[in-house]
């Protein structure tokens, strides 16, 4: 509908020009693919193979184009008769989202913090390249550590 209403507009008036916007676009998520793969991609997470899944300010249960499909997989494995077999969820985020709501453990950041959290686990988990966050931040009981000024 869109694309045919553009048209037809650029087509009566040429001298218009067309700008878009979305406010709710994934732009740095598919520029940071870019970068990684040499390519534009568009993430697919296979969420029903997922043991853990933590996430950092990403609503990947109640936003984008997926999350319907990410909502059904990851409902499909939280059956609390299983509890051995079941997906465990970590969310960090600065704003209460669905998937937050959804968290077995959720830590509220504020948005500046997200990155420098982000580094502390990948320091944890022994990232190649990747140093740890400078500064103190000590809220990592919430990931089981302990000591990790």
């Amino acid at each position: 509908m869109c694309i045919r209403l553009e048209n037809e507009l650029l087509k009566d008036y040429p001298e218009v020009t067309w700008v878009q916007h979305e406010p709710a676009a994934s732009d740095n998520g598919i520029a940071g693919l870019a970068t990684a793969f040499g390519s534009a991609l568009q993430p697919l997470y296979s969420v029903e193979k997922a043991d853990v899944i933590l996430s950092f300010d990403a609503d990947l249960l109640g936003r984008g184009p997926a999350h319907l499909r990410y909502t059904r997989e990851f409902s499909k494995r939280r059956d609390l008769e299983k509890l051995d077999s079941m997906t465990r969820l970590y969310v960090v985020e600065s704003t209460l989202t669905n998937t937050g709501v959804k968290a077995d453990h959720r830590l509220a950041l504020r948005a500046m913090e997200i990155e420098r959290m982000a580094y502390l686990v990948a320091f944890h988990l022994k990232i190649e390249g990747v140093a740890k966050a400078q500064g103190s931040f000590c809220r990592c009981s919430f990931l089981g550590w302990s000591g990790c000024r």
